[in-house]
C-alpha cells in the first residue's frame, strides 16, 4: 500500500511540474507581445510564488491523506447446532400406599339398613341423662351428642389416644380399646396416678356381651394424660389432654352411655348432627359383626386376635 502512495505522489508532481511548465511559456509568450518586450519583475515573482504554493499543497496533500486499507472479509462459519431433545420427566419412585385394612373393609359397606341384626347386642339405656358420649375410633376423636326430635346433635367433640395397638380388645395386656356400648360407673378426682391426669370416668368393661365373647382384661377408663395438652396412646384406655378432660365434666356424669364405635367406621356426620338410627347398640353390634365376618371371609388374620404379654 506505501507503494501505491509514492506512486500517486510522483504522478502528482509530475502533473504540478508539467502545468508550472506550460504555465511559464505561456507567460513568455504573453510577454513577447507586451510593450518594451520584457515581462515586469513582480509578475515574475508573483508567478514563482504561486506555482510554488501549489506545489507545496500537492505534496502535502500526498503525504497527509489517510491510506484507506480494505480488509478482507472475515468468512462467516456457521456451527452445526445439534438439536436439543426435550428431557424426560423426571419420574418418582412410585409411592406405595398402604390401605388401612380395617377402613377397606368399611368402604364396600352396604347400607346400615340392609345390614342384618347382630346375633348380641345389649338394651337400649334408660335413664336421665341428657348427653351421649361416642368415640369414633377411626377419627380419633370424642363426640358429646344432645338428642333431639330428629337426630342427635353435636354439642363438643375432642380429639383423643386410644390403646397402642388397633383393633377391639380381647385379653387383658393386648393394649386395644374395646369396641361397644358402655356406661360410666365413677367418676375419680383425687388420688390419681399422674399418668391419668386430674380425672378419670370408670367405665363398666367388660360388659355383658363382652363377657359372652369370654374378652378378659378391666380398668377401662376415659381420663386425662398428665402432660396437658398432650395425649399419648394408652394402654386400651380413651385418653383426653388434661383441659379436655375438665370440660367433659360440663356433659358426662354416672349412668352416661359411652359408644365405641369399631375400627374402621366412621360416624357419618351432616350439619354437625348424626343420625339416630346410628347411634344405636344394635347398629353398634351389627358393624362390628359384618366386620369380623368380612375379615374371615377375606382369609385375613382377625384384627381381634391377641398377643399375650401378660399385662
Amino acid at each position: 500500500m506505501r507503494d501505491s502512495a509514492l506512486r500517486r505522489l510522483e504522478l502528482e508532481m509530475y502533473k504540478a511540474r508539467v502545468g508550472v511548465l506550460v504555465h511559464f511559456n505561456n507567460m513568455k509568450v504573453r510577454g513577447a507581445f507586451d510593450l518594451g518586450g520584457d515581462t515586469p519583475p513582480f509578475k515574475k515573482v508573483a508567478v514563482f510564488a504561486m506555482m510554488a504554493l501549489f506545489a507545496l499543497s500537492v505534496i502535502s496533500w500526498a503525504v497527509t491523506a489517510p491510506i484507506k486499507t480494505v480488509s478482507a472479509p472475515l468468512p462467516i462459519t456457521t456451527a452445526a447446532i445439534p438439536p436439543v431433545s426435550p428431557a424426560p420427566p423426571a419420574t418418582l419412585p412410585p409411592v406405595e400406599i398402604k390401605m388401612d385394612p380395617y377402613s377397606a373393609l368399611f368402604r364396600d359397606m352396604p347400607d346400615i339398613s340392609e345390614l342384618p341384626s347382630p346375633r348380641q347386642s345389649l338394651p337400649a339405656p334408660s335413664g336421665e341423662a341428657i348427653h351421649t358420649v361416642v368415640v369414633d375410633k377411626s377419627r380419633r376423636e370424642l363426640f358429646v351428642l344432645e338428642e333431639t326430635q330428629d337426630n342427635y346433635i353435636i354439642v363438643a367433640r375432642y380429639p383423643v389416644s386410644l390403646g397402642a395397638e388397633r383393633g377391639d380388645k380381647v385379653t387383658q395386656g393386648d393394649n386395644k380399646t374395646p369396641e361397644g356400648l358402655y356406661r360410666i360407673t365413677e367418676i375419680k378426682n383425687e388420688k390419681l396416678p399422674q399418668k391419668y391426669g386430674p380425672r378419670a370416668y370408670v367405665l363398666n368393661y367388660p360388659n355383658d356381651v363382652d363377657r359372652r365373647q369370654n374378652k378378659s382384661g378391666y380398668g377401662i377408663w376415659l381420663h386425662g394424660s398428665g402432660m396437658g395438652d398432650k395425649t399419648k396412646p394408652t394402654e386400651g384406655c380413651v385418653q383426653l389432654n388434661d383441659f379436655h378432660i375438665i370440660a367433659l365434666g360440663e356433659y358426662a356424669g354416672e349412668g352416661v352411655s359411652v359408644y365405641i364405635f369399631p375400627e374402621g367406621f366412621e360416624l357419618p356426620v351432616e350439619n354437625g348432627a348424626i343420625q339416630k338410627s346410628i347411634v344405636q347398640s344394635k347398629t353398634l353390634y351389627a358393624l362390628k359383626e359384618w366386620r369380623d365376618n368380612m375379615i374371615v371371609s377375606k382369609n385375613a388374620p382377625s384384627p381381634a386376635s391377641s398377643r399375650e404379654t401378660g399385662g
